[in-house]
């Protein structure tokens, strides 16, 4: 008896499978999936959203802007303000303040203006050996610039005792005694004027007899003036009497005659025309 062959699995034409799939059938789940994927993307077309919205970023943000303007606020007086040119803007200021100052405020600048009290109180005295002997008052007018050798505003001063209270004039009887003080520019500050620096003069006047021997008047060979205040008004030089009611002017003054004589303390004068 034959053998019969060995059974065989039967054999079919092996066929790509890719074959058999149209190209679009592929294609189509490509297509789907990018446009997801580009749809999930950022939207450039509308506003944009922070990178980093977290807190610590955005507690940042916020405060940057005032960061920044402190730091340009500390820095300004110093990195745009060189120190020279903050102390030429406080000369200018203060040129600025003078120009625009009032007559009183120019005049004696540097001195009070206000005296009361023991200020005003006048107690010069003339010693002429063992006499000593007051002046109870004083006044004061103003010389204009160009009736002066210092081409400046002067004071002349009067003070006297005895004779008819009030302002002098050339009808008034003549008091006991009057000390005259001239030729003193008005005082800006305290600093102590002399006969010998400033050419101050001053003459004292004996009507009375009691001071001097032998003469009517003395000049004096030494003048010291040390200012204490004063207000003085030289605008209201020429205007209705009286111009300047409330002017003053208070003075530590000794005065020194050859002789030996001697007129010190404080004068206080208020203004005459």
């Amino acid at each position: 008896m034959r053998a019969s062959p060995p059974c065989k699995a039967p054999e079919y034409p092996r066929q790509n499978p890719l074959r058999e799939i149209p190209m679009r059938t592929l294609f189509l789940p490509l297509f789907v999936i990018l446009t997801m994927l580009l749809a999930c993307g950022k939207d450039t077309s509308g506003p944009q959203e922070p990178a980093d919205m977290s807190p610590a970023v955005a507690r940042e943000d916020m405060r940057a802007p005032d960061d920044m303007t402190q730091r340009v606020d500390m820095r300004a007086p110093e990195d745009m303000r060189p120190e020279e040119d903050m102390r030429a803007l406080e000369d200018m200021t203060q040129r600025v303040d003078m120009a625009s100052a009032t007559p009183d405020m120019r005049q004696g600048a540097g001195l009070l203006q206000v005296c009361e009290g023991e200020c005003a109180q006048q107690t010069l005295r003339a010693s002429f050996g063992e006499t000593v002997a007051p002046f109870g008052r004083a006044y004061y007018g103003l010389s204009a610039p160009q009736t002066t050798t210092s081409g400046e505003w002067e004071l002349f001063i009067e003070a006297m005792d005895g004779g008819v209270a009030g302002c002098p004039t050339q009808d008034s009887p003549p008091p006991a005694r009057t000390l005259i003080v001239s030729k003193l520019r008005i005082p800006t500050s305290t600093q102590v004027l002399t006969s010998a620096q400033d050419e101050l003069s001053s003459t004292l006047l004996d009507y009375e007899g009691s001071l001097l021997e032998d003469s009517v008047f003395e000049s004096a060979s030494t003048v010291r003036v040390e200012p204490v205040a004063i207000k003085v008004c030289v605008e209201c030089v020429g205007k209705a009497a009286p111009s300047h009611e409330e002017g003053f002017v208070a003075l530590d003054v000794a005065v020194g005659f050859a002789g030996g004589g001697e007129v010190s303390g404080r004068l206080y004068a208020t203004h005459c025309d």
